[in-house]
């Protein structure tokens, strides 16, 4: 195993245990909400009431059924006592009966509260264990996918760029630096956020849909990849932003290169940039003030992120 595999085994061994420790943590901290109890018991139970409160119906009617016909052929004041008596009984077997309709209403409403919550749980925690996944791939996906469409893409406007002025002023133009520098890195902005949104969500809706919910309109879906999309384009700004700041002048002496390449460096970068995602998202969102900043739940799920994504050998 020459020095590059043993530095690509040593990269999986000290992250991916760590990725997987702190994602399996946060998937702890949306289950540990999962309430106990079976919705079926429950619904069980409201059956049970409904038989009992069908039994004393049935009896108190049948029983009144008789206490009528005797009131009516009998007379005396033993009788008329007896029929006092009866309309006190009649009204608390009523009373029992309708005690037991709303208790069984009640089982059956916890039921139902208790089989959408638990749902509803799982399929936060699939969908974030997915997401989780989705981000952490972005290191291998792309530079496989992402890459070479912005690549393509870039070489499209050079070619038209070419097309539109003589080649012997373009050769070092400022049009040429414009799309070497700046064209390039809008190009990769753009195709990288695009290409992660859309698997994002189709991820998350795929989820939802195996579990049989809903993925939502398309009024929402639409907002929301808007939302993500501009969240995605402050991330990768600010990631490349940091990223070259840190190979300048006497900023290379703070963030030393090692045998894995300028690690320091693009963790901080990387850091910068994911805050900026969560931040951007936040505003768009309406927050304000200390609201915007990731909460202790998302910088746990970004050290999940990140290490999973640094366990990816240096190219």
């Amino acid at each position: 195993m020459g020095t590059e595999g043993l530095l690509g085994s040593l990269r999986k061994l000290l992250f991916l245990p760590l990725s997987i420790g702190v994602g399996a943590y946060v998937e702890y901290q949306i289950l540990v909400k999962y309430p106990e109890g079976n919705p079926d018991h429950w619904d069980l139970a409201a059956g049970h009431l409904d038989q009992i409160r069908l039994r004393v119906e049935k009896s108190r009617d049948e029983m009144n059924l008789a206490v009528v016909q005797t009131i009516r052929h009998n007379s005396g004041l033993a009788i008329d006592a007896f029929g006092r008596y009866w309309t006190k009984i009649y009204s608390y077997l009523s009373q029992v009966c309708e005690y037991c309709a709303r208790l069984a209403q009640a089982c059956r409403d916890y039921a139902q509260m208790l089989r959408a919550t638990q749902h509803a749980l799982l399929v936060l925690a699939v969908e974030n264990a997915v997401a989780l996944a989705w981000a952490i791939a972005w290191a291998w996906t792309g530079p496989a996918v992402a890459t070479p469409i912005s690549e393509w893409l870039i070489q499209r406007m050079y070619r038209k760029a070419q097309g539109e002025l003589l080649v012997g002023l373009l050769e070092r133009s400022t049009l040429q630096i414009f799309l070497e520098l700046l064209g390039e890195k809008a190009v990769s902005y753009t195709v990288g956020a695009t290409i992660y949104t859309v698997g994002d969500f189709a991820l998350a809706d795929g989820v939802k849909m195996s579990f049989g919910d809903s993925p939502g309109s398309a009024g929402d879906t639409l907002t929301g990849m808007d939302k993500e999309f501009n969240a995605a384009l402050v991330f990768w700004a600010a990631w490349d932003g940091v990223w070259e700041t840190t190979r300048l002048g006497p900023m290379t002496k703070a963030f030393p290169a090692t045998a894995w390449g300028n690690e320091l460096a693009e963790v901080f970068s990387w850091t910068v940039g994911s805050t900026g995602w969560t931040v951007a998202g936040n505003m768009q969102d309406g927050k304000h003030g200390s609201d915007v900043w990731p909460t202790g739940a998302q910088w746990l799920g970004k050290l999940a992120i990140i290490s999973g994504q640094r366990s990816k050998s240096s190219n």
